[in-house]
């Protein structure tokens, strides 16, 4: 534990390291760089990958594929196709409208009845967000209300704010950039363990729930083919990184974004069919991986879910400050 505390505590400071200390209120809010510059390409795609792949979505892949194989893997991993419509909407918008944010688009189509429950549903997903990664977080460290759970979950919401606090969307990116590269190491290093590890994937199970064409994984997959087409639109940490750069490099960071989160969100799910033996003894997702491997691979798996906790945070706080001070001019 003593190892694993302090790998996390290297992983803040490495954050704190790359943030800006004397912020702009341009850049605090609109997420360009130093002298007013476009965030690179590889930073923009890095950025909007973080956005989606949080501690949340990760147990999810994992516990779909967990109970329903394959086809639950699959189900989580169709709703990265949302990067394509929601890239492909911004696009369109900024061509039609020259508008340099949705909460925008909304007072100009439908005045100030739009703008304002538009608001408010992308403030309770911002409000979900948070709760959902913080839940996520104090699960790892204990039971629910003790006060490992407790501390776990104060901690990693200061950390996440402390830098929000000092450089709002730009230090956001800049910080998604580091985080994202640790968070694709420590992913390398759990395949690569789980492939050199004694036990493999049962074949059979995979090909069992495949064939079982009345596996709810299906249907789930159905339910994320029709719900790419709103779900990003209501998404402000997505959105707002849809405003920041030129269109064509929006367009490419956008489907970019969408081939390596969709990429890691089933490669992680592959952890839950190779645990998927357990379900049927009925033992949770997180006692399996605390049941089945040894603490360093354990470890390796709640790092993989913290680090994507807290570039969630982050950058939920800044769209959330964006949203707050700039789009509803609450505080202006």
């Amino acid at each position: 534990m003593i190892i694993f505390i302090t790998l996390i505590i290297i992983i803040g400071i490495t954050s704190l390291f790359f943030i800006s200390r004397q912020p702009d209120i341009k850049g605090f809010y609109s997420g360009l760089m130093e002298g007013n510059k476009e965030p690179s390409l590889v930073a923009m795609v890095l950025s909007l990958v973080t956005t989606w792949i949080f501690s949340r979505s990760l147990l999810t892949a994992a516990i779909l594929s967990y109970y329903y194989g394959l086809p639950g893997a699959l189900a989580y991993t169709a709703y990265y196709f949302s990067f394509l419509t929601g890239g492909y909407f911004i696009v369109r918008l900024r061509k039609k409208f020259r508008i340099s944010s949705l909460v925008e688009f909304f007072e100009k189509e439908y005045g100030f009845v739009g703008k304002f429950s538009y608001s408010f549903i992308i403030i309770i997903r911002l409000i979900s967000e948070i709760f959902a990664n913080l839940i996520v977080i104090g699960l790892i460290f204990g039971n629910e209300g003790t006060i490992e759970y407790k501390a776990s979950i104060l901690i990693i919401m200061l950390l996440a704010f402390s830098y929000s606090f000092l450089g709002g969307l730009r230090n956001s990116i800049k910080t998604d950039y580091i985080q994202m590269i640790i968070f694709l190491l420590l992913l390398l290093a759990l395949l690569v363990s789980l492939y050199f590890s004694n036990s493999l994937i049962e074949y059979n199970l995979i090909v069992s729930k495949v064939g079982d064409f009345s596996n709810p994984g299906y249907a789930l997959i159905l339910v994320a083919l029709l719900q790419i087409w709103s779900y990003p639109i209501h998404d402000p940490v997505m959105m707002d990184r849809g405003f920041i750069c030129s269109k064509e490099k929006t367009k490419k960071s956008f489907f970019l974004a969408f081939l390596l989160s969709s990429l890691c969100i089933l490669s992680f799910s592959l952890l839950g069919l190779h645990l998927s033996p357990n379900a049927l003894n009925g033992i949770s997702f997180i006692e399996a991986v605390k049941i089945n491997f040894d603490e360093y691979l354990a470890y390796i798996i709640f790092l993989l879910l913290i680090v994507s906790a807290i570039s969630t945070l982050d950058s939920t706080l800044s769209s959330a400050a964006k949203l707050i001070v700039l789009d509803l001019s609450l505080l202006s």
